[in-house]
């Protein structure tokens, strides 16, 4: 029997639509509740997930819904991840992993030292390599506290990007 990282690589290129989003996000039965809560959505339910939301949260008592929750993408070993980001915000923002293999220059989802700028105000594109196996992850929020205007991507043309 062959060990989970001894499986042969399909090498794919996996490609998520991602928008951050600003929405009511509704704790529990009682009604507790972020009234500007911020959310990582696949752009494809975007606005199901918006619409529903902001309907359970002109309740009498707002009520949670169920598809706001932390989003959980997924590659195999050997995958190339590609991340069309939008931010629909109206402030910088970005998806900065740790754990994937990434150019620094152009998919850290920072704006620190003297790296260029790859948080966005409009849409950029990230490219991670899943070249081990495991958890990876994405902290909290990356948003620079002065609102700089910086060149944003507003494409993506292939894992090069």
């Amino acid at each position: 029997m062959l060990e989970l990282s001894a499986y042969p690589s399909p090498g794919q290129l996996r490609v998520y639509d991602i928008e951050a989003i600003s929405l009511p996000i509704v704790y529990n039965k009682f009604g507790d509740h972020a009234p500007n809560g911020m959310l990582y959505v696949l752009k494809q339910d975007s606005q199901r997930i918006q619409r529903e939301a902001r309907k359970r949260f002109e309740l009498p008592v707002p009520q949670p819904y169920e598809e706001v929750q932390p989003l959980v993408i997924r590659a195999n070993v050997g995958d190339t991840v590609q991340i069309n980001f939008e931010n629909k915000l109206g402030r910088r923002a970005s998806i900065h992993m740790q754990g994937l293999s990434y150019n620094v220059l152009t998919s850290d989802g920072t704006d620190v030292g003297y790296n260029p700028d790859s948080t966005t105000s409009r849409r950029i594109c990230y490219t991670w390599q899943a070249d081990q196996e495991g958890v990876s992850c994405s902290p909290t929020w990356r948003t620079p506290a002065a609102a700089r205007t910086a060149p944003t991507s507003t494409a993506c043309s292939g894992p090069s990007s």
